[in-house]
């Protein structure tokens, strides 16, 4: 659209660097390619002029916005990770789950508000008993299995769901 557009534009307005991006090289490089097009740039809520000092603020808070990113990341990744080692589910439940609290720490329990943990369980039953996990998903999508949007669990997303459920499951049951 810029491109296109160019000779209507005069400025960029955001409200934050950090809205813009959170890579400061990336923050650079739009810096660069809105220049090239002669839109200005311009943070409503951080005031920093077109001069050098003006100019390492602005390079700043890119870095800053960065920062923040990454320590956010590292923090989500290093608490997943200890949920896992905790034994818990640390991503969203799959089908026939919720997420929720047991014994006080987030984690997934089965969903009892409709058949869809039955219907999960009878499957894990069914492939036990010797069917193939395609016969295991025809008979319990005929008795109403579906997904969180109501329609009908295709093949990829049964084997997919199959296999995942099962992690699921040992994590919420034991």
């Amino acid at each position: 659209y810029a491109t296109l557009h160019k000779d209507e534009i005069d400025y960029l307005i955001i409200y934050r660097i950090d809205r813009l991006s959170r890579e400061t090289r990336d923050y650079g490089e739009l810096k660069v390619f809105f220049s090239a097009l002669g839109i200005k740039v311009i943070s409503i809520s951080e005031n920093f002029d077109d001069n050098p000092v003006g100019r390492f603020i602005e390079n700043t808070l890119a870095g800053v916005a960065q920062l923040d990113n990454e320590i956010r990341a590292e923090r989500a990744k290093n608490g997943m990770m200890d949920a896992v080692r905790e034994g818990r589910w640390a991503w969203k439940a799959p089908i026939g789950y919720v997420n929720g609290r047991v014994n006080g720490k987030r984690n997934i329990k089965p969903n009892h508000e409709n058949n869809t943990a039955t219907l999960l369980r009878e499957s894990w039953e069914l492939v036990d008993s010797g069917y193939s996990i395609e016969a295991a998903r025809k008979i319990v999508t005929r008795k109403g299995l579906v997904t969180e949007k109501g329609k009908p669990v295709s093949r990829t997303q049964f084997h997919g769901l199959f296999r995942h459920s099962r992690e699921a499951a040992h994590i919420a049951f034991n």
